[in-house]
């Protein structure tokens, strides 16, 4: 339900440089399990600042610590995950690319899973940073602290063996928003919490298929709701507003196999939004600085026609040990850290394959279709295509290669860029 400032910025090191493969981790106890992974690599790209003009290129290396321990017993799931990164720049004049802070880690628990009455909960802190078009600046990153959490009871009329699932619960979110830091060092933009209830329903009417119902209801309230532009020269003028907002969503449909081979996911709903245009001209009167009228056309901009139509829709053929076909199109809005939202379409294909034992290869194409509305208000189309192949040269050891392409096209040039992506990598699983 939340966007992210760094929407496009990647954790685990070199996504998809490393074929898809299960592995056994070191047993802990009876019921526990712990896998660590160490991946290092070299990366070129055409264009680290992400910019339009005058693209320039980078070397970077790159080394990502992960660890994750799972425990099952009848009463009690549990899983832990998190990771580090350490990427830095070996051109000279693009050390202050080097980032040294990218982590994330998370835990998902499910209490009594077969019982009449649970407790599940989940949650996720991560730092994700993301290069943009500052290449003077010593912080050329937006940045993003993050932590989502969920918590839900879960009721099973019938439990154990209860096709049915009711969990009701809640969520809360928290997000700082950094940019490049201002004259006095500041890189804090904003900060931005989400929360409200959320209901879930899932009924296995089938041994391998389910109806499932989910709504909730989000309150967004942002630490600032006039944000300093950095430059009065801009058409927006010094300021921009941020509403506060209520959105809501209820998404219903099917999920589950067709055949042995064919799955597909089938979910659509509705949502709505509702933006407090009263929160921007508050902050705008406690501010003596402030624009007195950050009116500002479009604080008012809300959803309208096919933007509340939500669409969650994948295709799945699996044809072997490690080869799958998978076709997919997501329709939702979300959020804005810069403006009120953004309503999206995302069209995907992705292709696994396995050459025998020891090579993976895969293959994806995305297509994403943005529409920001608000104060600031811009149409964009996001491109990815993408190609790894990896070799499974012993149980414990993996080595990769990866090909990136990445596109964002805008009828606001100053975001537009274009970035090609060559990695080289090896991992360690243990």
């Amino acid at each position: 339900m939340r966007v992210s400032a760094a929407s496009s910025a990647v954790f685990v090191l070199f996504t998809g440089l490393f074929a898809e493969v299960a592995r056994a981790g070191v047993s802990v106890g009876d019921r526990g399990e712990l896998t660590v992974s160490l991946g290092a690599g070299l990366g070129w790209r055409s264009n680290v600042y992400r910019s339009e003009i005058d693209p320039i290129g980078g070397l970077e290396l790159a080394v990502s610590p992960r660890a994750g321990l799972t425990f099952k017993d009848s009463d009690l799931d549990l899983e832990i995950e998190g990771g580090y990164q350490l990427r830095k720049y070996l051109l000279a004049g693009q050390s202050n690319l080097d980032r040294f802070d990218t982590f994330d880690v998370g835990a998902v628990v499910d209490g009594l899973p077969d019982g009449l009455i649970g407790l599940q909960v989940k949650d996720r802190v991560a730092l994700l940073n993301n290069p943009i078009d500052a290449f003077q600046s010593e912080d050329p990153y937006s940045s993003q602290l993050t932590n989502d959490l969920e918590a839900f009871i879960p009721i099973r009329p019938g439990a154990p063996g209860s096709a049915l699932e009711i969990a009701v619960g809640g969520a809360f979110g928290f997000d700082e928003f950094r940019v490049a830091a201002d004259a006095a060092g500041d890189r804090s933009y904003n900060a931005r919490s989400a929360f409200g209830p959320q209901l879930k329903v899932d009924w296995a009417f089938f041994d391998r298929s389910s109806f499932v119902l989910e709504g909730g209801y989000e309150f967004t309230r942002w630490r600032e709701n006039l944000v300093l532009t950095g430059d009065s020269a801009v058409d927006l003028g010094a300021f921009v507003g941020v509403p506060d907002s209520t959105a809501y969503r209820v998404r219903a449909g099917l999920v589950g196999r067709l055949s042995r081979t064919l799955s597909a996911v089938i979910v659509l709903g509705y949502g709505d939004a509702t933006f407090d245009e009263a929160s921007v001209f508050e902050s705008a009167n406690n501010d003596g600085s402030a624009e007195t009228d950050p009116g500002a056309e479009g604080l008012a901009a809300e959803l309208s026609g096919v933007d509340s139509l939500l669409v969650d829709t994948q295709l799945k053929l699996e044809y072997g040990v490690g080869q799958s076909l998978v076709g997919g199109y997501k329709r939702d809005f979300q959020s804005s850290f810069f403006t009120n939202f953004v309503a999206y379409d995302y069209a995907y294909a992705r292709a696994t394959n396995r050459l025998g034992s020891a090579l993976g290869t895969g293959l994806e194409f995305g297509v994403r279709f943005e529409e920001f509305q608000g104060e600031v208000a811009r149409k964009d189309i996001r491109l990815l295509a993408r190609g790894n192949a990896t070799y499974f040269a012993r149980e414990w050891l993996e080595v990769g290669a990866n090909v990136t392409w990445n596109q964002r096209a805008s009828d606001d040039v100053e975001v537009e860029y274009d970035d090609l992506m060559v990695q080289l990598g090896a991992k360690l699983v243990y």
